[in-house]
């Protein structure tokens, strides 16, 4: 079974990942930090999109129940536990 949060919601617009980048993602693990430099620069930097693609690849954060969280954005951006069927 999963379970979903929303982390920030969609009404923040092309400054999700910039959003993400600044207030959230240092508790974030296996992200690239030029990706998060890229995103703190917001949506005019010409690799902006390219880097939030690879945050929502590769971040995970474990939290302590030793559960894994990933991200998908749906509009709002979501974290997500489990295996992420409600996606496919």
């Amino acid at each position: 079974m999963s379970e979903i949060t929303v982390l920030i919601p969609e009404l923040i617009g092309v400054y999700i990942p910039y959003n993400f980048a600044w207030n959230t993602a240092a508790a974030w693990d296996n992200i690239d930090p030029e990706d998060i430099v890229v995103c703190q620069c917001g949506p005019g930097h010409s690799l902006y999109w390219e880097a939030w693609d690879n945050i929502l690849l590769t971040a995970t954060f474990t939290d302590g129940e030793a559960r894994v969280w990933r991200l998908q954005q749906e509009g709002d951006l979501l974290a997500y536990t489990g295996d992420g069927e409600e996606f496919v």
